[in-house]
């Protein structure tokens, strides 16, 4: 089935997209059609009215095709940093940043070549992560103070700041608690207020979501991912929106509803790397049958979408889940062995923080290896005596069956 989008006054074709199905259950394959149409129709549409707002914002040609170019550029980055081409794409953001700042000499009043160059600082941002990471986060909040003061209480501009203030949290560019805690504060009063003035700011709703989780408020995660899903009427951030939902469903066991999310993300984003793992997340729980096999297929596909500065990364972490759904499937031995197996090839430069420790100790409670469970826990504390595991993530549902254990206590004793 082909669908063409044609502008209704000249007649001239905007886009166009095909769709396959098997031959089958014709109601089904009628609903699957519907869905597919009716997402790629959004999805463009959602391009052009976005593209038709922007273009109303300027009456400078000069500096509209400057902003044109510079979104083409931003685009190109993103494409080479999801094959890995992190230098490539660095550099790709240095010349939209530039781009932008003549598209801002051309009209000095038009605010969205500000507000854009502050999302490339955050990018910039978060391609380097270093020292170097810090100053782009400086250099968008400055950008985002000038447009405040341009146009005080501008949501996009207070979504903006409320972003860069959160990106400066993760960066932990103080090993002052105070400081940090006042950075998180800052950025969840600037994003909320983005929101309460623009609920459509889908971008804002998901990194509050993200927010809410490092507060271990999982319920407020949960439901800012929904605004954002309900916001993003164009479908522009649906990738984000969905991942952030399907861990909020998962983290509150809303098993069905972390399938949906899932699912919903893999049709859509079959190549993107998180509806890959998400389906592996889903073998270790209750939410669906172990497929050891189809684990395996999985790990093997995340091993090749993965973008590169992560991969090695993620691919230990799928292995461990595929021992997760091979401890399921009663297969122990063979889950004992790849958790081994495994440990000894994650070395430091592949997880530095050392997060794995505790994805495995998870594992380990599926293979009926408490103790192993705790021990890897109190190492996984050891190494993040910030976390306060205990009161935070460990009132998690993930810990219920090691909660219980005598050994418990022990993981509270560690450091002191």
């Amino acid at each position: 089935m082909e669908v063409r989008l044609v502008d209704g006054n000249s007649g001239t074709e905007i886009k166009r997209a095909s769709f396959n199905h098997p031959r089958g259950d014709v109601l089904v394959l009628q609903d699957s059609l519907a869905v597919e149409v009716a997402t790629f129709l959004r999805s463009r549409l959602g391009e052009e009215v976005h593209l038709r707002e922007r273009r109303a914002g300027t009456s400078s040609t000069e500096a509209w095709l400057l902003f044109q170019r510079a979104e083409k550029l931003r685009a190109d980055a993103e494409e080479l940093a999801r094959t890995g081409n992190r230098a490539a794409a660095a550099a790709a953001l240095a010349q939209a940043d530039s781009v932008l700042a003549l598209s801002v000499k051309h009209d000095e009043a038009w605010l969205d070549p500000v507000i854009a160059r502050g999302w490339v600082a955050l990018r910039r941002s978060q391609l380097d992560g270093g020292l170097t990471g810090a100053a782009f986060v400086d250099n968008g909040l400055t950008l985002a103070r000038a447009a405040l003061v341009r146009v005080p209480n501008n949501a996009e501009a207070l979504a903006l700041r409320g972003t860069l203030l959160y990106r400066k949290w993760q960066l932990r560019v103080s090993a002052d608690p105070a400081v940090l805690d006042s950075l998180l504060k800052e950025a969840r009063r600037n994003l909320e207020s983005a929101v309460a003035a623009d609920p459509t700011l889908a971008r804002a709703n998901i990194t509050l979501s993200w927010l809410y989780y490092q507060v271990d408020d999982v319920s407020g995660a949960l439901l800012a991912a929904r605004h954002a899903y309900e916001a993003d009427a164009y479908l522009q951030d649906t990738d984000q929106t969905l991942s952030r939902l399907f861990w909020g469903s998962m983290d509150l066991e809303q098993f069905i509803e972390a399938r949906r999310w899932c699912g919903g993300g893999a049709r859509r984003f079959p190549r993107d790397y998180r509806f890959v793992q998400c389906q592996l997340w889903l073998m270790v729980t209750p939410a669906v049958t172990a497929e050891p096999t189809t684990a395996w297929r999985l790990v093997a596909l995340l091993d090749t979408v993965t973008p590169q500065p992560q991969r090695a990364l993620d691919v230990a972490q799928g292995r461990i889940l595929v021992a997760g759904a091979l401890g399921r499937a009663g297969l122990v031995d063979s889950a004992r062995h790849v958790l081994q197996s495994n440990r000894q090839s994650i070395t430091h430069e592949i997880d530095p923080d050392q997060n794995l420790l505790s994805q495995e100790a998870y594992v380990r409670t599926l293979t009926g290896d408490p103790d192993v469970a705790i021990t890897l826990l109190k190492q996984y504390v050891a190494a993040n005596p910030k976390h306060e595991f205990l009161q935070n993530q460990g009132t998690s549902w993930w810990w219920r069956e090691l909660r219980t254990n005598p050994r418990w206590r022990e993981i509270g004793h560690v450091g002191r």
